[in-house]
């Protein structure tokens, strides 16, 4: 256990080294070798360990035969192809995956059509006045912003696959250059270069741009995919040097945010601080607006008009280089402007392409993991270890019972080691103490065990085939079985233990899916029953636990913390706080976790507890609540046969203590075998080969003249596997039939009818259900505080930024639009931050299913309370330093007593608003990466409506209901009011003639000339709140129901639309064609076939009876011998 050499040699004289040793006991006959060897370095104690180390050493000691070795060379029999090899191989691969899941690119190619013609029918023929001058530069700005944001959607495409590219780069089966070249190319050709042409079909001619230049078309496409190209790469290169989805979300939509803000449509260019220069010299925005805006007016034979603010002068009328000499750029510029938009996607590429190839690297790491350190204010609580005295003296007060005044972080046990004998065949724990404690035969909860039985269980799901004309398929046919028949069993007469035993694909997770009442796919049927009483799923739910095959278990929480966070949502409410700390404690000691009790369970920052140990934890929250039937999808998978004997011995003194403990398990050896009260046997294609007493089971074969013996190598366990995989389908249905005739299966119903069914499940009040939730999202955010943290720095960051790019702007023109366009970009900003929210349901979307699913808590306190832990501290707080910072340094409303905190308050609604909308459509997309998508075109969508990039009086009356829905509308428009309504500055409005003086207006005339109603914040402010009570309640539904049936129908029925074919073209091949396939390959006739082509035609298994030979499912060789001659072999 502590990585010393006990033997290394032979495996022939393994056990002649063993027998040599005069304290180690005889090796059973039942048992493998390899099973007693693990046995032994397991529950030996450290001087055992130490004696057979040193005894290793002096005895058998391990030389090099050099005499044998040194001529040979060393040949590398590993073969890189080159890399353009590499290339085509894995872009067949990402071409076949994007050919058979389109729904992404489908998604992006749609939205963007729709979102072009949207735009074309909001700026439907713009005008050559002033608003139409303001709507072009709004409308070419917007393209460039969604097509930003939607490059966000290129962010996870690193963390989809990384461990995939981790084992196969390591494995050198490529290089990284080759694998980023296809990846990146992949991402770029569909969803980077085609959607923008959407904009040059439709946009460009409804809004009617730039019509008298012949190439101005073909500049406008160029750029626009220039742009969104060099964009795509940035939010890679972000996605592969960021250390979780949410985190990049973060800081890449902060890194558009930055780049938009240096765009020169949010800020006046000529007000542009020399410190900040530099970043604008970065920004691609700021070159492909720079370019689209001189590509529009530069040439144009159209006259604009430009009105001035004097009612009794008439407007001027000026060309289309007047107007970009009146906003200060260059006509020259257009090709550098191309040129730097090349050089920066060049860089981001490369920036990406280094990220990505030292992503693995030891320094990388090294400062990834101190920079997390950083943050954490601290990883294991306080930080304070108590010593073995104190835990000692509260393990004596927990047994004198003076534990009512415990804290929530009391921990009653002392740290101890391997507490082994040398070899004990009692079933024990880890440290050394019995895995669970006989239950008291007078407690009638512990002794009456609960019978359940099924009939006839039949599930089947729809699914095409290529070859047959099936449209269904059953996964379990006519499967029964009967399980804790007896009150014997609890009186220790057996272990009431319940198997089911099948080669993988039989339907063994299914068929317990069905026992235990959860959700699952296809029409069921059949007849199941708990003391001969029919039972719903709701039923069943109330009564049993569940532990998946999988652990799904919150990283951040110790095993203690976790426990008692079920312990306080599950017993009885009755239950007192020391009563409960009771019930984990004496669960912890059944199950030998107290070694581990106060050790993390790990996630990606954490390293956490073993696999077995977390198989116990799990087993461990489905016990607290006293279940009268157990359900345990393959519980020992992931451990080595003595921690899979240890847990099946935890779980048959369970059985022995009254609990109908039902498991799906694969390849137990012998000693586990025996402990199985019943099995049930399924074939490959989950029909029921044999369902009853284990004991019967070897009887049961033997009957059966067809059946080959048994070698007395071989577990009866092995024997079954191999029987129902090898056998040919003739032999299954001989065997199906003859289980059917000569063993019946009845219903035993005098032992079982006066049980009534009595729920063991309490569901904690919603008060309390919020409590214990909320102090798990506390500690976890305590503990991992890294994405609050980078909330809070970049935030404050960016006001003080906006405050020193807006520094003490003037009343003049351009003070007011840098104005607008200050809160404007604040708005956008906490808008696009709320993106961050999207992952938090996926996040932990399989841990809120499965404790949902056993009725830990509901989802509306699961949804309260991480709602609450988001906006709390990711939406109330950051928008404070806007008011610290920005507000002040920008020089903003100083004559109103109230106008800062209505400017707070304003923010913060939009916040949440912005959040809570993330959030539902977190919680209704199928993935990361498509939510990003869908989130960030809402935002472009509603920014579109929010009254800045659009003149109010040029919206169309059909897209108005839309901008009622904006929030940025509301929060744009109250603060505009809130900054200018009742303002004592005197504000001068530029005439653009120059003979004319300025024009001076009140703050309530710039509000009139812009079209703002002054009496409007309030509304605007009840708007902000009604829309985030609406983003909350939608949100909550969508998680609520996401796992019915009906929104799984949908969406399944959504997904295979959007496939083109989901098994190449969809031609339905016959099965001639495949043979002669199969024919062709035979007479190797293979040279001039595609990649594409599959030598193989359908089979089912062809086995004979039973085969010693090592053979695969396919009933060919798994391996063909080598020629002997060969040089290599």
């Amino acid at each position: 256990c502590h990585g010393e050499m006990v033997y290394s040699g032979q495996t022939r004289t393994l056990e002649t080294f063993f027998r040599s040793l005069p304290y180690i006991p005889k090796i059973p006959s039942d048992l493998s070798l390899a099973d007693f060897a693990l046995d032994l370095v397991i529950k030996s104690d450290d001087m055992v360990i130490a004696n057979l180390v040193n005894d290793f050493r002096d005895k058998r000691p391990f030389y090099w035969k050099r005499a044998e070795t040194e001529q040979a060379s060393v040949v590398s029999t590993k073969y890189k192809a080159r890399f353009s090899m590499q290339l085509k191989v894995l872009s067949i691969r990402l071409l076949r995956n994007m050919y058979r899941h389109p729904f992404l690119v489908f998604l992006n190619l749609v939205c963007t059509m729709l979102f072009s013609i949207m735009i074309g029918v909001s700026y439907w023929k713009v005008g050559t006045d002033t608003s139409g001058i303001q709507n072009r530069m709004g409308c070419l700005f917007l393209i460039l912003i969604y097509l930003a944001l939607m490059s966000l959607s290129s962010i996870p495409i690193w963390r989809d696959q990384h461990v995939l590219f981790v084992r196969e780069s390591a494995s050198q089966v490529y290089d990284t250059s080759a694998y980023y070249v296809a990846v990146m190319l992949f991402d770029i050709l569909p969803m980077r270069v085609f959607p923008p042409c959407f904009f040059g079909f439709f946009t460009y001619w409804m809004v009617g741009l730039h019509k008298d230049c012949t190439f101005c078309l073909a500049y406008f496409l160029v750029i626009l995919v220039l742009s969104n190209i060099a964009a795509a790469l940035m939010s890679m290169a972000i996605g592969a040097a960021s250390p979780s989805n949410r985190v990049a979300n973060y800081i890449g939509s902060l890194a558009i945010l930055i780049l938009s803000l240096f765009g020169s449509f949010l800020m006046n260019r000529g007000n542009l601080p020399a410190a900040c220069r530099w970043v604008a010299d970065f920004s691609f925005l700021q070159y492909a607006y720079e370019a689209l805006v001189v590509n529009e007016f530069h040439d144009s034979f159209t006259v604009f008009t430009l009105k001035v603010p004097i009612d009794t002068l008439p407007p001027v009328q000026v060309s289309g280089d007047g107007v970009l000499k009146q906003f200060g750029y260059n006509v020259d510029g257009k090709t550098w402007d191309i040129v730097s938009l090349l050089l920066l996607s060049v860089l981001h590429g490369i920036i990406g392409f280094l990220f990505l190839k030292f992503s693995g690297s030891r320094l990388l790491k090294r400062l990834g993991r101190k920079l997390h350190a950083a943050t954490r204010i601290c990883r294991s609580g306080r930080g304070e270890k108590p010593d073995e005295q104190t835990l000692l003296s509260m393990d004596d007060s927990f047994k004198e019972g003076n534990n009512e005044e415990q804290s929530d972080s009391f921990f009653p046990f002392h740290f101890m080691h391997r507490g082994y004998g040398p070899v004990s065949n009692s079933t024990s724990s880890e440290m050394g103490t019995p895995l669970m404690h006989n239950s008291d035969p007078t407690d009638e909860d512990e002794c009456q065990q609960y019978c359940l039985t099924w009939l006839k269980v039949t599930s089947t799901i729809a699914k095409a085939s290529l070859v047959t004309d099936k449209t269904e398929v059953r996964l379990l046919e006519n499967v029964s079985g009967i399980s804790g028949i007896g009150a014997h069993v609890a009186r220790g007469l057996g272990s009431g233990l319940f198997a089911i035993l099948g080669p993988s694909g039989a339907g063994k997770t299914t068929l317990l899916d069905i026992l235990a009442g959860r959700s699952t796919v296809g029409r069921v049927s059949g007849d199941i029953r708990v003391n001969s009483t029919p039972v719903t799923p709701t039923t069943m739910t109330q009564i049993a636990g569940y532990a998946p095959q999988s652990d799904i278990l919150p990283g951040t929480s110790t095993v203690w913390e976790y426990l008692l966070f079920h312990a306080n949502l599950r017993l009885h409410p009755t239950a007192t706080p020391a009563e409960k700390k009771v019930r984990v404690r004496d669960i912890v000691l059944q199950l030998g976790l107290m070694k581990v009790v106060d050790s993390f369970i790990g996630d990606e920052y954490t390293r956490g507890i073993s696999g077995g140990e977390k198989k116990r934890v799990s087993v461990a929250s489905e016990l607290l609540h006293k279940p009268r039937i157990l359900f345990l999808d393959e519980p020992t998978t992931g451990l080595d046969s003595t921690n899979a004997a240890t847990m099946v011995g935890a779980l048959a003194q369970l059985g022995e203590g009254g609990i109908n403990v039902i498991l799906s398990i694969q390849q137990p050896r012998s000693d586990i075998f025996r402990l199985m009260e019943r099995v049930l046997v399924l074939s490959c294609h989950g029909e029921m080969v044999y369902s009853g007493q284990t004991r019967t089971l070897e009887t049961f074969f033997r009957s059966l003249p067809y059946i080959p013996k048994i070698p007395s190598d071989l577990s009866l366990a092995d024997f079954a596997l191999d029987l129902v995989i090898k056998s040919d389908d003739m032999v299954i249905a001989n065997l199906v039939n003859d289980f059917r005739d000569k063993r019946p299966f009845y219903w035993k119903r005098a032992e079982t009818e006066q049980a009534s069914v009595v729920s063991t499940k309490y569901k904690a009040r919603f008060s309390m259900q919020l409590k214990v939730l909320s102090i798990r999202l506390l500690r976890n955010m305590y503990r991992h505080p890294f994405l609050v943290f980078l909330n809070l720095v970049c935030t404050m960051l960016f006001s003080i930024m906006i405050g020193v790019s807006y520094w003490k702007v003037g009343t003049d023109t351009s003070g007011i639009q840098n104005r607008m366009g200050c809160l404007f970009l604040i708005l956008i900003y906490l808008a696009l931050m709320s993106l961050s929210s999207i992952p938090i349901w996926r996040d932990q979307h399989v841990l809120f299913v499965r404790e949902s699913a056993s009725q830990v808590y509901d989802t509306s306190a699961y949804y309260v309370a991480v709602m609450l832990f988001d906006i709390l501290p990711m939406r109330v707080f950051p928008p404070c330093f806007f008011g610290f910072f920005t507000y002040w340094m920008v020089g903003l409303h100083k004559d109103c007593t109230f106008c800062l905190a209505y400017f707070l308050v304003i923010l913060v609604l939009s916040n949440i608003a912005a959040a809570l909308m993330s959030m539902a459509i977190g919680a209704a997309s199928p993935s990361n990466r498509v939510a990003n998508y869908i989130g960030s075109l809402a935002i472009l969508i509603l920014s579109l409506f929010g009254s800045f990039l659009m003149n109010r009086g040029n919206l169309p009356a059909a897209c108005r209901w839309v901008a009622d829905f904006s929030f940025l509308q509301y929060a744009y428009e109250a603060l505009v009011v809130n900054e200018f309504h009742d303002s004592f500055t005197v504000f001068t409005l530029k005439v653009p003639i120059d003979t004319l003086p300025p024009v001076q207006v009140s703050g309530d005339g710039v509000l009139k000339q812009f079209g703002y109603n002054v009496d409007g914040k309030t509304w605007d402010i009840v708007s902000l709140l009604l829309l985030s009570v609406l983003h909350g309640i939608i949100g909550f539904l969508f998680l609520k129901f996401s796992g019915s049936r009906l929104l799984k129908r949908l969406g399944r029925k959504l997904h295979a639309a959007t496939r083109i074919c989901r098994s190449g073209r969809g031609e339905k091949p016959d099965e001639q064609t495949l043979l002669s396939m199969d024919d062709s390959f035979k007479e190797g006739n293979n040279e001039e076939q595609s990649d594409s082509f599959f030598p193989f035609h359908f089979m089912h298994r062809g086995y004979g009876p039973v085969s010693n030979s090592t053979s695969s499912e396919m009933g060919t060789p798994l391996m063909h011998n080598s020629d002997p001659t060969d040089e290599d072999e």
